[in-house]
């Protein structure tokens, strides 16, 4: 099956020091807390995302400028539809709806993998005058290049 995995500029320094996408929060309940109730890496089958589509805006980044091209069997256990996961975790639907909301109303198309997943060989594109180029990560420039200027 093949899914995509969003994520911004600013967050791609950490992915290439890890090696992997490895963590998004899952929000079971409205009262979480980060990192509380889980980590999965977020999928989603749409190959290509506003940055207000899936919960992708933030104040701070676009978490649509980088996409990840996965792909993983069907029946791999550690791979669950968001709707069947937050079925088992007992997600209420008031909650549910809200997400699903938030997301721009393609809940149907998340997944969640529950283990990290390595980005050696994955495609990966940025997303440039709104359309995603291929990319190399070992080609992709620093975000912050820190110098001292006191």
């Amino acid at each position: 099956m093949k899914l995509y995995h969003y994520t911004s500029t600013l967050h791609l320094d950490e992915i290439i020091d890890h090696g992997s996408l490895w963590k998004g929060d899952i929000p079971l309940t409205k009262s979480m807390r980060i990192g509380q109730e889980g980590n999965g890496v977020w999928l989603t089958t749409c190959a290509y995302a506003k940055k207000d589509d899936h919960g992708l805006s933030n104040p701070i980044c676009d978490k649509s400028e980088i996409r990840f091209t996965v792909d993983i069997k069907d029946d791999d256990p550690r791979l669950f539809r968001w709707s069947e996961y937050a079925r088992l975790n007992k997600v209420e639907k008031s909650w549910y709806d809200a997400i699903n909301s938030s997301g721009g109303g393609l809940a149907d198309t998340w997944w969640l993998f529950m283990s990290p997943i390595a980005v050696a060989g994955l495609k990966v594109a940025q997303k440039f005058t709104g359309q995603y180029v291929d990319i190399q990560l070992n080609q992709f420039k620093r975000s912050f290049d820190v110098q001292n200027t006191m």
